[in-house]
């Protein structure tokens, strides 16, 4: 699987589908820095107001506890160890049966999860933030002293799971037209966020950028690489 991962990385550089990718997000958050300036208003409200009653909430999980095997089982998704092979397997069996048209949006969602998840990984080194499960302190951010940085309990903001999820999500949401199919690919991106919180791995906050980020990317690699023909410049 290493291997073939390692393949699927230089076939992705190779083809250019993260060329451009780094300066349209400059370009975006200039021409939509209203939206940006609401997304970090959400955030900060949350940490202030929100973070700490929900997770002191989820914390003793009692009141809705039958619902934690179907969210671990939609906590998954969000992880790159499932992403990976699910695509990887979808884009083979797509060769395979000769429906050559769903190759292109599986390597843009491929490739948008997988420059979400390198992305998030800076930010959650730069934000440092100590998980809920560590310590209930919303505020405790940028904790740097006498702390590994690579220590993943401080690697709270923004969620990697919901960035993934997000991220490999949206591209498949734009492109295909099937409501019904935008509906659940929708319900399960939330359903991610709502594991990540519900599961005490993450507070509220970090779900809401990782949200707000992943359909960013993912707008971003679906512009960037499907045709000019269909292209659609959903950001303005």
């Amino acid at each position: 699987m290493y291997i073939l991962f390692i393949f699927i990385i230089y076939y992705l550089i190779k083809e250019d589908y993260w060329k451009g990718s780094f300066s349209k997000l400059q370009i975006i958050i200039k021409k939509n820095s209203n939206l940006f300036l609401i997304a970090l208003i959400l955030t900060i409200f949350s940490i202030s107001f929100l973070d700490l009653p929900i997770s002191k909430y989820f914390s003793q999980q009692n009141s809705i506890s039958f619902l934690k095997p179907f969210i671990k089982i939609i906590n998954n998704f969000g992880d790159g160890s499932f992403i990976f092979p699910l695509f990887t397997t979808l884009l083979i069996v797509s060769l395979l049966i000769q429906q050559d048209k769903y190759k292109k949006i599986l390597l843009i969602s491929l490739s948008s999860s997988i420059y979400a998840g390198l992305f998030n990984l800076f930010l959650k080194i730069f934000f440092n933030r100590a998980r809920p499960y560590i310590d209930l302190n919303p505020y405790k951010l940028f904790v740097y002293k006498n702390i590994n940085i690579f220590r993943a309990d401080y690697w709270s903001m923004p969620s990697g799971h919901t960035i993934v999820a997000f991220a490999a999500i949206i591209p498949l949401v734009i492109h295909f037209e099937n409501k019904l199919l935008k509906s659940l690919l929708i319900t399960i991106s939330i359903l991610e966020a709502f594991a990540r919180v519900y599961l005490f791995k993450h507070w509220l906050s970090d779900v809401i950028m990782a949200a707000f980020l992943g359909t960013i990317i993912g707008i971003i690699a679906y512009q960037n690489n499907i045709t000019s023909s269909t292209n659609k410049e959903l950001i303005q």
